[in-house]
């Protein structure tokens, strides 16, 4: 990225763009707090589908298919949706904020990595590892007594963590690299053709 670009980058935001050919992945601060949140928010929509396989599991647990019928099964994963919900959307801001300082040096330590699978291969390992120590956590509190389990019935979370944090940093990247965002921070009808020139320079992050 030559000066002017810089210049015109710093005047609009002030600060110059943290990304270059040696640091592809780089990122401020109020970028990652927006991919972060933008994580949080894919995580609570994939918690949807988790809380209806866990009412389905519970109630076909404890009182079998009912005859082969679904209904009450999934009238159940209802009332755990609706119950539940508001805890645990409580519960996922104290994840959040657990989660992000490790986010965080992931990330950094990713700044020079411009291949986007390694990206969100990194990101969707975290979040395995962070939602699984998370369900264990909430699984202890909920059922100590059962904790294996308890943390059987809420492991769809964990997958859910895996595919949100994965798909945080896809936008997160997609964000970096997408002709609009690279029009309006050079001021610049032609997009295209400056991203062409941040591929060449290998500014741009790879697939």
């Amino acid at each position: 990225m030559n000066a002017g670009t810089g210049d015109s980058i710093a005047a609009r935001y002030g600060a110059r763009d943290p990304r270059s050919a040696a640091e592809p992945m780089a990122f401020t601060f109020g970028e990652f707090v927006r991919g972060a949140f933008g994580t949080w928010g894919w995580f609570l929509l994939f918690a949807v589908g988790g809380f209806l396989i866990v009412g389905t599991v519970a109630e076909v647990a404890s009182t079998g298919w009912s005859g082969g019928s679904p209904g009450p099964a999934l009238g159940m994963s209802l009332v755990v949706l609706i119950y539940g919900f508001p805890v645990f959307l409580a519960v996922s801001l104290v994840a959040l904020a657990l989660g992000m300082p490790g986010a965080w040096l992931l990330a950094w330590s990713l700044r020079r990595v411009p291949r986007v699978r390694v990206q969100l291969i990194a990101f969707a390992a975290y979040g395995v590892a962070f939602g699984t120590l998370m369900t264990w956590l909430v699984a202890g509190v909920i059922a100590r007594d059962a904790l294996p389990v308890a943390f059987l019935w809420l492991s769809p979370f964990i997958a859910a963590s895996a595919a949100a944090f994965a798909l945080g940093r896809d936008r997160a990247i997609r964000r970096i690299a997408r002709p609009a965002t690279i029009a309006h921070l050079v001021g610049s009808s032609n997009a295209d053709g400056f991203e062409e020139r941040r591929r060449m320079d290998g500014e741009t992050p790879e697939d």
